[in-house]
């Protein structure tokens, strides 16, 4: 159940780099100095297993925490532009499961527990794959073709870059247990034949459509074909809460601010 819970969080900060026609390198992004966002995930017939993100400033770059519900917690550094620096996980112990180092051009990667080491050559553009989360909020929205991306995969059973395309499918209103909101629906699938003969399936996202593009679904496939879901719970800026556990209601979410389709989160 775990690992199924541990891969569930790779496949939702799945995507990542932009190549070709084509997403290029973000400005400096402006998000709140302290965020955090826990997410309830799904997988198969399992029970739901909570993953909160935090994103917080450190010096001139910036850290997105993961913490999982079984105590692994990830740190990923990126620069001002999101690009990646490095990434590193550890149990709950404070062992190190897995490390990632970008440099300009390679990705070197160690995972102790299985005696791995590695190094992956990098495409010209390319960002860490649990970063995808934000990366998307800062998705061409406005676009109708398909923009394609280059994703470094450092997970122990995937390491390697694949190209994958992304395409704004629309705007559908999700209902979920924290509420009701806007958004646009995102489709992500592989570009080249051979990758898609191995992983036929694609990936979907929900973003708010307001300007914050705020994370509010997400669905996809295990590796055993079994569906994935990924779903926001909580959304907080510093100490206030934006959406929340109902405390009136230990079944499901509410949204703290009326409606989320009209307080865009």
């Amino acid at each position: 159940m775990k690992s199924r819970m541990a891969r569930l969080t790779l496949a939702f900060f799945l995507i990542t780099a932009f190549a070709g026609a084509c997403f290029g390198e973000f400005s400096a992004f402006l998000f709140p100095k302290d965020e955090t966002v826990v997410f309830e995930n799904y997988s198969g017939t399992g029970n739901p297993a909570m993953v909160t993100n935090t994103y917080y400033r450190s010096g001139n770059n910036y850290i997105i925490k993961i913490t999982e519900a079984n105590g692994n917690v990830a740190k990923i550094t990126v620069n001002k532009n999101f690009a990646p620096l490095s990434y590193k996980k550890v149990n709950k112990n404070g062992a190190i499961l897995e490390y990632a180092a970008y440099s300009k051009d390679k990705l070197n990667i160690s995972i102790p527990a299985r005696n791995i080491k590695k190094t992956v050559k990098l495409p010209s553009t390319y960002y860490d794959p649990y970063t995808l989360y934000y990366i998307f909020r800062k998705f061409p929205y406005a676009k109708k073709d398909n923009i394609y991306m280059n994703i470094a995969y450092h997970d122990p059973g995937n390491i390697r870059v694949v190209k994958m395309y992304v395409k704004n499918k629309g705007v559908e209103t999700v209902k979920i247990k924290a509420g009701k909101f806007t958004c646009y629906k995102l489709e992500m699938g592989t570009v080249n034949p051979l990758d898609v003969a191995v992983w036929p399936y694609k990936y979907y996202f929900w973003f708010t459509t307001d300007s914050n593009h705020h994370f509010v679904k997400f669905q996809g496939r295990d590796r055993d074909s079994s569906i994935l879901n990924s779903e926001l719970a909580i959304y907080k800026i510093g100490s206030k809460y934006v959406v929340k556990r109902s405390s009136l209601n230990n079944t499901g979410f509410q949204s703290d601010i009326i409606n989320a389709t009209r307080s865009g989160l």
